[in-house]
């Protein structure tokens, strides 16, 4: 085993700016035909979600993000699925251009060929940022 004595740094980053929509957990469950046993843990729980979306898109295109609170580790009710369309970087200001008609028009396709009953999109914009030191 080693043992480091001194400055340690531990950073972890992500961000993404997507146009889509929000949908509840238990939705996208009944649309995938996920089960979740009740000795699930949330994030286990979440997996099933990310595999059987993944499965289903061929990993394609639409994106599935969590709305937990990644600093206090609570759970939501809540995800977003939709066209990633950008990503922010620590410190930088960032211009994301509207996704043309054409666009989307495709992510509102999408997401109807995936069972979801939508008219309209929204941009959902995170970042999150864990720097340990």
């Amino acid at each position: 085993m080693k043992i480091r004595l001194g400055f340690v740094s531990n950073s972890s980053s992500q961000s993404f700016v997507i146009y889509g929509v929000l949908v509840k957990k238990e939705e996208l469950r009944n649309l995938l035909g996920v089960e979740v046993n009740g000795e699930d843990d949330k994030y286990e729980a979440f997996d099933r979600i990310w595999s059987a979306f993944n499965k289903k898109t061929g990993g394609k295109y639409l994106t599935l993000k969590d709305t937990k609170d990644y600093f206090s580790g609570d759970e939501t009710d809540d995800c977003v699925i939709g066209h990633k369309w950008g990503e922010m970087n620590d410190g930088c200001i960032e211009q994301i251009d509207d996704m043309s008609e054409y666009e989307k028009q495709k992510t509102l396709d999408d997401l109807k060929a995936l069972g979801l009953n939508v008219d309209k999109i929204s941009i959902f914009a995170g970042y999150i940022s864990n720097d340990n030191y």
